[in-house]
């Protein structure tokens, strides 16, 4: 049995183990036993189980599933150290404690097919699969099975199951104690929380901090402030004063900590700032501020097809409208950018108010509104001649009171994004005005359906006859009696949230459509001019909204809860009205987290920048006008210096390749000497000759590459004369004019016109054209399948004259 532990001892084992005290020695003294009982399992489990299954595949598998549930738990422990120490938190040890599960699994799957193996060798019969569950049920089903069947098994068979028993304790034991660690965890982390568990942490900050100051540009600054270094020793100082995170802490010692905190980061930071650093830092902003001017004018210049320096005129005013604005989250980028998009909106190439730009960029930035639906408003806003916040104060105001009367609190942006949605033809029925079109928008919602989808029904309706035969086909098969003659009048007359109003109350609820047969729900469908499918999304939908109606929910808007109140009261006086209404605006554009006010309060450090370099921006372009033509001056000049360096080394690359040859030759020349050969001796001979030609010509060549770059002159090089002669040392036939090396073979050579051939003793063209014509006939014989039979001389000859060059 292993380690010599029955099932007795490790029922002991357990209780005292759960009885212990909950002491920083007790876990560590567990986990510690755990490892110690754990470290013989890999090697006696794999014996074990190569003796029931006879495989050592499974064999090995069974041995590393108690493997590595050891090596996770000395991970675990190794990292509790940290934990109680205050380095770590529970969240650091994360994949470890989802590793730990994962193989806890495994094992059990390995421990299932092992009480397989063995309840089927034994041939329990009907009861194995009941002791199979009874052990799989827990560690303590498992001790019961080996007690009651234990005298039937092998040794082997024990030893396995006493094994996962041991295992199955030690995991108890350790799930106590992870317990135990996560609440001390939790205590530390708590006091790292001084405005409340729910509030923002100093790890979260300060993690914020590092991110958004790298985000700006200034990475350094985050490093010289040491935010890791602050975060490590001020949770060790929270684990010091939670006594490893046994006490609580009230709000004085996490206020404590807080100062702590700071008060180290400050330390840090008037340390690592000298002087030098700061004037770095200013140089690196300029600089950063420069890129920023630059790169948006060009970009601006060519989105609106203007010059640079046009551009460069619109972001200086943008630059003045975000520091104008006054809004921690409207910088010179987003200025920019709104100015460009509505340009691109109206299809102008203007510069739109630094006020309405900036006010654009503002609540995009704090509502998180689409471009389109933003678009829609900037328009109506130019068009009414008043702002875009007015605009959307509007559409608070209706959906505010259509939320209390109805008693569903519809989602105010949904409504504004809604509005984003509707067609031209929509907007222009409506007049362009803010509150009916919310008003259409907050109907149509209600009746669980989408803009587009309204106005196909609007269409439909208006189709007289097929509409009214569908609506009578409807009432035949469905039994209800439909009055639709309001929809279609106000479909007639564009009013949508009227007919949006009228569908919703002649339609009838889910259940009543759910109780018709599939014809009739068709031909209900069909009345309204939607399709089956469509009719019932849109019931599903409003049976949602009606299910939060009835339930009763507070509006998570405070001034949305506030009105309703004071409605139902009779409190609800315009002049209140009016407050919360603006209240609900105001709460809607607070929605930016602390992270992306941290962000952009960097981003107005850069505009701080921005408003000193732009003046700069003009003595910057005077300088480059100087520079201009200098630099037009120095061109030439250069390019003269550049074509100097390749003459010379034009010059100077062939006169090395020169030298380079001789030496070759004259190495060739004395070889073929001492060993007698000719050959090689004329070989090299040839290298020094061709080397000391090269050398001689090697400057006239590279002086004739110069004057070559000049347009228009094209002189030919020594080596265009030599680098592609065609040597025929070997013979050949020359069909066109060709420029070739004779005599290079060492023995007498003749250049001999084929038709002079005869007279010159080398056979006549007759004769040739007699063994073209005979070559032909051998062809077109082999072609019909006849045998030819050559002479070994012949042929041999044949092939030698087929290598000759020809040109």
């Amino acid at each position: 049995m292993a380690n010599g532990l029955d099932p007795d001892r490790a029922r002991d084992y357990a209780n005292s183990t759960r009885d212990a005290a909950r002491s920083t020695e007790d876990i560590r003294q567990n986990l510690q036993e755990i490892l110690f009982l754990s470290r013989d399992y890999a090697k006696e489990a794999r014996e074990a189980a190569n003796s029931i299954f006879e495989n050592n595949i499974q064999a090995g598998a069974t041995a590393k599933a108690f493997r590595d549930l050891t090596e996770t738990t000395r991970d675990i422990r190794r990292e509790f150290e940290d934990i109680v120490g205050g380095t770590k938190s529970m969240a650091d040890i994360a994949k470890d404690l989802i590793k730990l599960e994962t193989r806890r699994k495994n094992l059990l799957v390995e421990q299932e097919q092992a009480l397989s193996a063995i309840f089927t060798e034994n041939a329990f019969g009907i009861e194995a699969q009941d002791a199979i569950n009874q052990a799989m049920g827990s560690t303590a089903g498992l001790q019961d099975v080996l007690l009651e069947y234990g005298r039937d098994l092998t040794e082997d068979q024990q030893n396995l199951l006493n094994l996962y028993i041991e295992q199955g304790l030690a995991l108890q034991d350790q799930d106590k104690d992870l317990e135990e660690i996560a609440k001390r965890a939790e205590t530390i982390d708590s006091a790292m929380r001084p405005f409340g568990d729910r509030a923002i942490g100093l790890q979260d900050a300060a993690k914020g901090l590092s991110e958004g100051l790298g985000k700006a540009g200034f990475g350094n600054l985050a490093s010289k402030m040491g935010i890791d270094e602050a975060i490590t020793g001020t949770r060790e100082m929270a684990s010091s004063l939670t006594e490893g995170g046994t006490k609580a802490m009230g709000m004085s010692g996490k206020m404590k900590l807080a100062g702590n905190f700071a008060k180290t980061l400050g330390s840090n930071l008037m340390a690592s700032l000298g002087p030098a650093a700061l004037l770095a830092m200013a140089i690196e902003q300029i600089v950063k501020a420069f890129k920023l001017i630059d790169s948006q004018s060009g970009e601006v210049a060519k989105s609106m097809g203007i010059s640079a320096e046009e551009g460069r005129s619109l972001v200086s005013s943008s630059a003045d409208a975000a520091a104008m604005s006054g809004d921690l989250l409207t910088s010179t980028k987003d200025v920019v950018a709104a100015q460009m998009q509505l340009n691109k909106a109206f299809g102008t190439s203007v510069q739109f108010s630094g006020e309405f730009a900036a006010e654009f960029a503002s609540i995009q930035e704090r509502t998180g509104l689409s471009a389109h639906t933003m678009e829609v408003f900037a328009k109506k806003a130019l068009i009414a001649g008043t702002s875009i916040e007015d605009q959307l104060k509007k559409v608070t105001a209706v959906t505010m009171e259509l939320s209390a009367q109805s008693g569903v609190m519809l989602n105010a942006k949904d409504i504004q994004e809604g509005i984003g949605e509707m067609s031209a033809a929509q907007l222009l029925t409506a007049k362009m005005n803010t509150k009916e079109m919310a008003n259409q928008v907050f109907q149509t919602k209600l009746l669980g359906i989408s803009q587009s989808q309204l106005e196909g029904i609007g269409q439909s309706l208006l189709d007289f006859e097929s509409s009214i035969a569908s609506e009578m086909e409807a009432e035949l098969l469905t039994g209800k009696e439909l009055n639709l003659d309001r929809a279609r009048a106000a479909a007639l007359q564009g009013d949508q949230a009227t007919l949006a109003a009228e569908l919703r109350k002649e339609v009838g609820t889910a259940a009543e459509f759910g109780e018709m047969n599939v014809i009739a729900q068709e031909a209900l469908a069909k009345s309204f001019g939607m399709q089956r499918e469509d009719m019932a999304k849109m019931l599903v939908e409003q049976e949602k909204l009606e299910a939060v109606k009835a339930a009763g929910f507070k509006s998570v808007s405070e001034a949305q809860d506030m009105y309703n109140k004071a409605l139902a009261e009779g409190t609800l006086t315009e002049e209140k009205k009016e407050k919360l209404q603006k209240a609900g605006l105001l709460n809607q554009m607070e929605s930016a987290t602390q992270q992306e006010k941290l962000n952009a309060a960097m981003e107005k450090i850069t505009d701080l920048f921005v408003q000193i370099i732009d003046p700069l921006m003009p003595i910057i372009d005077a300088i480059m006008a100087v520079l201009d033509p200098i630099f037009a001056i120095l061109s030439p000049i250069l390019k003269l210096i550049g074509d100097l360096n390749s003459l010379i080394m034009g010059a100077l690359t062939p006169a090395l390749k020169a030298i380079g040859l001789q030496f070759q030759g004259i190495a060739d020349f004395w070889t073929g000497v001492f060993n007698l050969d000719f050959d090689m001796m004329i070989t090299g001979l040839r290298k020094i000759g061709k080397s000391i030609l090269d050398f001689v010509l090697s400057p006239f060549e590279a002086a004739i590459g110069l004057l070559n770059k000049i347009p228009g002159v094209d002189i030919p090089t020594v080596g265009s004369f030599t680098s592609n002669l065609v040597g025929l040392a070997e013979g050949g036939v020359v069909t066109k004019p060709t420029t070739a090396l004779i005599g290079e073979g060492g023995e007498p050579e003749a250049v001999v016109p084929l038709s002079k051939a005869q007279e010159m003793g080398f056979g006549s063209s007759e004769e040739i054209k007699q063994t073209n014509a005979l070559l032909k006939e051998l062809i077109s014989a082999v072609k019909q399948g006849g045998n030819v039979y050559m002479d070994s001389t012949k042929v041999g000859t044949a092939m030698a004259v087929g290598t000759y060059k020809v040109q």
